[in-house]
């Protein structure tokens, strides 16, 4: 069972990349709000804003600059990435 102390702490998930270590950012409600927006520009672009939002590097800084960035990185990680972060958004509510 996930700490609720962590959760709401807000404590980066570590995330192991096919090797590369990894943090994820959990979000708060701005992402939340902001999430919905992305949303609205299409699966893709949503994907893309997520890994920018919530990837970390293994010293806690934005693995992405931009959504740009993010498109290119490759599918089956950013899959891996993605799914954990679409965990993390309900994360707690059960």
């Amino acid at each position: 069972m996930k700490s609720i102390s962590d959760i709401l702490e807000l404590k980066p998930v570590p995330l192991d990349l096919n090797g590369a270590p990894c943090f994820l950012k959990r979000p708060t409600l701005a992402d939340l709000v902001d999430a919905i927006s992305a949303n609205e520009r299409g699966p893709g672009f949503a994907k893309a804003w997520a890994l920018h939002r919530h990837l970390l590097d293994a010293e806690g800084g934005p693995v992405f600059k931009s959504v740009e960035d993010a498109l290119s990185m490759p599918a089956g990680l950013a899959a891996k990435a993605v799914q954990a972060i679409e965990a993390l958004y309900s994360e707690g509510s059960d």
